[in-house]
């Protein structure tokens, strides 16, 4: 597979899980993707007050995930573990779907 075909993969499977989570009304607030990087990323999910980031180790293929709260637009967060799990390599689909079910879980959703 190419870097391109690489992205655009990680890319169509991000947007499935966004639009998984909208169901349960919560929205992606921030994402990071570095290919270069084994492919790993940072997404932050949630709601405008609670949100969960989750994080997916590329090279050790583990998720790990962590809440925090916000009082307003400029809070800063402080985040507190809510968990983690491993991946098989591989296997995207199962990725995505180990990400959404640390959000929710983190969440109480």
């Amino acid at each position: 597979m190419t870097d391109a075909q690489s992205s655009i993969s990680f890319l169509e499977g991000f947007l499935s899980l966004a639009k998984r989570i909208e169901q349960n009304s919560l929205a992606v607030y921030s994402l990071r993707f570095d290919s270069l990087i084994f492919g790993s990323w940072i997404l932050v999910a949630g709601t405008r007050k609670n949100r969960a980031q989750v994080t997916w180790d590329g090279k050790d293929f583990v998720l790990t995930c962590a809440v925090s709260s916000f009082q307003n637009a400029s809070s800063h967060p402080i985040w507190r573990p809510a968990g983690s799990q491993a991946t098989t390599p591989g296997d995207d689909v199962g990725m995505f779907a180990a990400a959404e079910q640390l959000i929710y879980r983190a969440l109480g959703a």
